[in-house]
């Protein structure tokens, strides 16, 4: 997924990284000076992790490819993007893959500097529902649930194309939901999946 671009100082800019086996909505990136491999983690640098943080998601994905948006750096140089896809990103060591060599130039001299952000940050994880009253009635054992789903992305952005992967999260109440059922290999123009409910257990949802 080795690249290399080029970006002004200051400037927001949306970095693309493509490659083969899929992208993950759990991936992230990292920033590092280039003279510090991504093999080798380097120190936190806040300014760095303030330009991309490490809890940034994906703005958008793809089969092969996955966009993070509106990066800001401020101080011209070179960098490594480190990329985290074992869901696992919470240490610099986790951020063993250079998924892109980044050159920033210095920005217009009458420029006022732009400010990174807004990241998408998925939600916290609710607890799944262990036990209610409501649920047998609700979600009975051996019914059959079926979920429509319609998404819209961004026009004209390479990898905004993809509808997947989506957490499908049934709920009870906004504090009481199932476990997520992940759906990905989706098309484009809605789609419909089944999921057969063994019993009103999270764990039993597949």
């Amino acid at each position: 997924i080795e690249a290399a671009r080029e970006a002004r100082a200051a400037v927001r800019f949306d970095i693309l990284v493509e490659g083969t086996g899929g992208f993950k909505s759990t991936d992230r990136l990292r920033l590092q000076p280039a003279d510090t491999p991504c093999h080798e983690a380097g120190p936190a640098d806040p300014t760095l992790d303030e330009a991309l943080p490490p809890d940034a998601a994906p703005c958008a994905l793809s089969p092969s490819s996955a966009r993070w948006c509106n990066v800001v750096v401020l101080y011209p140089g070179d960098y490594v993007v480190c990329w985290c896809g074992t869901g696992n990103c919470a240490e610099p060591a986790d951020y063993r893959v250079l998924a892109q060599n980044l050159t920033i130039t210095a920005p217009p001299e009458t420029l006022v500097a732009e400010v990174s952000g807004p990241f998408y940050r998925p939600p916290a994880p609710v607890a799944p529902l262990n036990d209610s009253l409501g649920w047998p009635s609700m979600v009975a054992a051996g019914s059959e649930i079926t979920a429509t789903i319609s998404a819209w992305t961004r026009h004209g952005v390479p990898g905004s194309s993809s509808l997947g992967p989506v957490e499908l999260h049934i709920c009870e109440s906004p504090a009481n939901c199932l476990e997520s059922i992940p759906m990905s290999s989706l098309y484009i123009g809605g789609f419909t999946t089944r999921t057969q409910v063994l019993s009103a257990g999270a764990s039993d949802v597949h």
